[in-house]
């Protein structure tokens, strides 16, 4: 988080810029069963333009939120389709990450209702060497977070701590 908001203070880098280079990994990434819904690609920019304080805490940093959370204007399905809402208003704990200036991107996968019981897009592989962990409620991609560092949320359950298992640092920071 450091050198984002160093690199968006000096100008090499805008929310805006790294909203199109998190567009460009995902679509990179091709259908990895992680994402259920996105926000629309041509909503990302205009969000980013809108960031209103950028000393805010989270001012840009991408979220991700698991599917049994609630992002406005995008379907709530718990991983079960069949049960889908609407919601007009984010969940509470995503408005408190929204309010510190991240930007959601949109819906992680999860299996039905959260059970725990299946892993969808998994490779059993990456399971047996510790490379897969089930994650919290609410993801938040932390750039200059440190491996073993923890990310406190509290949810509809209560606080939860995540414990920053793997991070994939970009080699540099999108720039203008």
């Amino acid at each position: 988080m450091l050198r984002l908001r160093a690199a968006y203070a000096d100008g090499s880098a805008t929310p805006e810029a790294l909203m199109a280079d998190v567009l460009a990994r995902i679509d990179a990434a091709g259908d990895d069963a992680m994402w259920i819904s996105r926000v629309r690609e041509v909503d990302l920019p205009a969000q980013a333009r809108a960031l209103p304080d950028p000393a805010a805490p989270l001012y840009g940093v991408p979220l991700a939120v698991k599917d049994n959370i609630d992002v406005a204007g995008l379907p709530t399905t718990a991983g079960c389709p069949a049960y889908a809402t609407m919601p007009v208003r984010h969940a509470p704990a995503v408005q408190r990450l929204v309010d510190a200036g991240a930007i959601p991107v949109g819906k992680t996968n999860l299996d039905q209702f959260a059970t725990g019981l299946v892993l969808v897009g998994v490779d059993e592989a990456d399971m047996a060497e510790g490379k897969v962990r089930i994650g919290a409620p609410v993801a938040l991609a932390l750039l200059g977070a440190r491996v073993g560092s923890e990310v406190r949320v509290r949810t509809p359950r209560g606080p939860e701590v995540i414990e920053v298992a793997a991070i994939s640092y970009p080699e540099r920071l999108p720039t203008r």
